[in-house]
């Protein structure tokens, strides 16, 4: 019995997109885009005292650095699978 290749997340959404009609890709594409666009752009709370930095700040700053690079790069993959 052949084995199935190990395939990542992304490459598994990939596949899911290229089953959808082509101007769903392009609309997951937009969605996407605007989405990560708006975390990206969301105001940085600021730290008044060191008391104030706990978890819940850093995983907030963290998500809108990380989403900085996902809004193009999500989109640019729901492009290529359309």
């Amino acid at each position: 019995m052949a084995r199935r290749k190990r395939q990542s997340t992304a490459e598994d959404i990939m596949d899911l997109v290229a089953l959808l009609p082509w101007w769903a890709g392009v609309a997951a594409a937009v969605v996407s885009w605007l989405f990560f666009r708006s975390v990206a752009n969301s105001p940085t709370p600021a730290v008044t005292s060191p008391g104030q930095v706990n978890t819940s700040l850093f995983l907030g700053v963290w998500f809108r650095g990380v989403s900085m690079a996902l809004q193009y790069v999500v989109p640019f993959r729901a492009w290529l699978a359309r």
